[in-house]
């Protein structure tokens, strides 16, 4: 394997776990944004009538974010030592998305 066989490996890891960490966190920010826009008590009845059209427009953007950061940001990471901080990071941003989904659904 060459230098730059591994470089581009790298590139390409660094770029699935910048998406991986980046789509759920878009998401659950968007989420929050439309909990938080409109305060108060939640009619389960309407979220289901509304919710599916909300739910596929937050989805496509929290794809779209994170294809952007894992484009602008993979290159420059693989090239640090940054697996331990990554790694680290990488966890603790599933925990606080699945925790802050569970508080705000």
């Amino acid at each position: 394997m060459t230098k730059t066989e591994s470089s581009r490996r790298m590139e390409l890891a660094y770029g699935g776990l910048l998406f991986a960490v980046a789509a759920p966190l878009a998401y659950v920010a968007q989420r929050l944004y439309g909990r938080l826009r409109a305060p108060g008590v939640v009619n389960p009845a309407i979220i289901l009538r509304s919710s599916y059209v909300e739910y596929y427009w937050r989805v496509a953007v929290a794809t779209w974010f994170a294809v952007a950061i894992a484009i602008l940001f993979a290159p420059r990471l693989a090239h640090r030592d940054v697996d331990r901080v990554w790694t680290v990071g990488s966890v603790v941003s599933v925990v606080l998305c699945v925790v802050l989904a569970w508080l705000y659904p």
